[in-house]
């Protein structure tokens, strides 16, 4: 599994931020020991939309995944349209309903099926949605606007209750570089579980996406290195 976690913010510049860790585990067929864990980007991303998946691997999803960035912001803003009818158009997210009917049938266990946060510009205004298995559409109710699902999940909901009960965050005056911190704080306290490890992260304003995954894993790198070059001089 994996942990992602998208918050809106709601003062300041208005934005999206998306995070999510970077590690996929490969079980045994009992699936109770880790063989071996894979550096991945659960992050897809175009001009003006991001997407972050939880869920397995499969064929249908890898073919969606790299649908041309244009296709796939025309099936999130169709998406979208069949969720805003009151009752919404079912299901709403076509693909992903698809995908997961396919994955159902070939005996897919709930752990490997698709769900994704997702944000996007539609109609000049930002919106950020979880999209279930089952394709449908839901809209964050309530302050702070935050969608987090995944196997660290309740990490995340721990954290994030938490601030905004000591009053460490008012709900309705997040700013973006506040949602920023507290995205990467909640997936670093996510690493409690075992599913969970890495960082990756994206930003959508009205100017549109900035991914900052790749800056994020070379800057570590270097640190790594930098700080290894330090222990290593002790002993020269």
């Amino acid at each position: 599994m994996t942990t992602i976690v998208g918050i809106k913010a709601n003062s300041g510049v208005e934005g999206i931020v998306i995070a999510t860790d970077r590690q996929l585990n490969h079980y045994d067929d009992a699936g109770k020991t880790i063989l071996r864990k894979e550096t991945i980007s659960k992050i897809v991303y175009g001009r003006e939309w991001i997407i972050a998946d939880a869920g397995g691997i499969s064929n249908q999803f890898a073919v969606f995944q790299n649908m041309d960035q244009e296709k796939m912001k025309q099936k999130i803003y169709r998406a979208v349209q069949r969720y805003k009818p009151d009752p919404p158009k079912d299901p709403q997210f076509r693909e992903i309903n698809r995908i997961n009917t396919i994955a159902r049938r070939n005996d897919a266990t709930l752990d490997c099926l698709h769900e994704l946060v997702m944000a996007a510009k539609i109609d000049e205004n930002l919106g950020l949605w979880h999209v279930d298995e089952f394709g449908s559409l839901t809209e964050y109710e309530f302050e702070p606007n935050y969608f987090t699902m995944g196997s660290g999940k309740d990490h995340v909901t721990k954290y994030i209750t938490s601030l905004a009960e000591n009053g460490k965050i008012n709900n309705y005056k997040l700013s973006l570089p506040a949602a920023i911190e507290i995205a990467v704080e909640a997936i670093k306290l996510a690493e409690e579980d075992p599913n969970t490890g890495g960082l990756d992260l994206a930003v959508l304003t009205g100017t549109g996406v900035t991914y900052y995954g790749d800056f994020i894993t070379k800057t570590m790198e270097k640190n790594k290195k930098d700080m290894i070059d330090i222990i290593k001089k002790q002993y020269q």
